[in-house]
């Protein structure tokens, strides 16, 4: 294979001698490109004939450069979209984890999300490392661009559900410790709330749907007065019965933990929303582009 690069740089080079110096330069880097793309993309060079329309005589190889360029960007971005899903799989199955301890008092399951973390950590910086390699080495524009951008809000999105639900996870082995005290609130049907919001929201990216990314957005609101509702009660109970302070106290985190997992939720579905639209949706109106009037 070196052998035959170092005959095609010769025979590069013995036709575009006295061309100017960037034509030069673009030409020796498009044989360095095609010697990486598959055979059947390959620059036939000895087919290059004098061309009197083009600087020098000769036409520049920056086209193939690009076509080059382009299927590496297309690659990259391809690998990226199996880390989110992977991502996604991982987070998903975190937070139903955790929702499921709390509702079971599972310690097991529980030790279960604190022991995976780890790995959606790594899998967070991976992904943020490979987007910010695109960005740096391709310079994507249009769907390209919009779709990196979104995938690195979306990733920091997706880490902070499952720091939340090891965060719940916590609480309930904490709980585990005070067998006197009876949980004055319910939590589960607010859960489910949240459960349902976040599998949604990564169904809607995975399959880049946007009318479901607003039905998720809608939900926000009914879980923000549900988790209102429930910290009042514990307050109350706090109140009352102060000897269950530390207990309460933990419930109290719980809600809250679960409120702001349906933020992140919502703000994974207002960045497939910019995706597929095209328009920034935060602090609007949940209601699709095409059926605005």
């Amino acid at each position: 294979m070196l052998s035959r690069l170092k005959q095609e740089f010769s025979r590069l080079r013995r036709r575009i001698s006295g061309l100017p110096g960037q034509v030069i330069e673009n030409s020796l880097i498009a044989v360095q490109a095609t010697n990486l793309l598959p055979r059947k993309e390959k620059t036939d060079f000895k087919r290059l004939s004098k061309d009197d329309s083009h600087p020098g005589g000769y036409p520049s190889l920056m086209p193939y450069m690009e076509r080059y360029m382009s299927l590496h960007l297309e690659r990259e971005v391809s690998r990226l979209k199996k880390q989110i899903l992977a991502l996604c799989s991982m987070v998903e199955e975190s937070c139903l984890k955790a929702i499921q301890s709390l509702e079971d008092n599972d310690i097991r399951l529980a030790q279960s999300v604190i022991g995976n973390d780890d790995q959606i950590d790594d899998l967070e910086i991976l992904v943020e490392e490979e987007c910010m390699k695109i960005l740096a080495l391709h310079q994507p524009v249009a769907v390209d661009l919009r779709y990196i951008v979104s995938m690195l809000k979306i990733n920091n999105d997706l880490e902070r559900i499952g720091d939340l639900s090891v965060d719940i996870a916590g609480h309930v082995i904490n709980l585990q410790s005070k067998p006197t005290f009876v949980n004055p609130v319910d939590l589960k049907s607010m859960a489910e709330k949240v459960l349902r919001m976040v599998k949604d929201a990564l169904d809607a990216l995975i399959r880049l749907n946007h009318r479901a990314a607003y039905q998720v957005c809608s939900m926000d609101d009914e879980v923000d007065a549900d988790c209102i509702e429930i910290q009042r009660a514990l307050e109350s109970a706090i109140q009352k019965d102060p000897h269950h302070v530390s207990a309460l106290m933990d419930v109290y985190s719980m809600a809250s933990y679960l409120e702001q997992m349906a933020d992140h939720a919502k703000k994974v579905s207002e960045d497939v929303i910019y995706l597929v639209e095209a328009h920034i949706v935060r602090h609007r109106k949940w209601q699709p582009q095409q059926d605005k009037n």
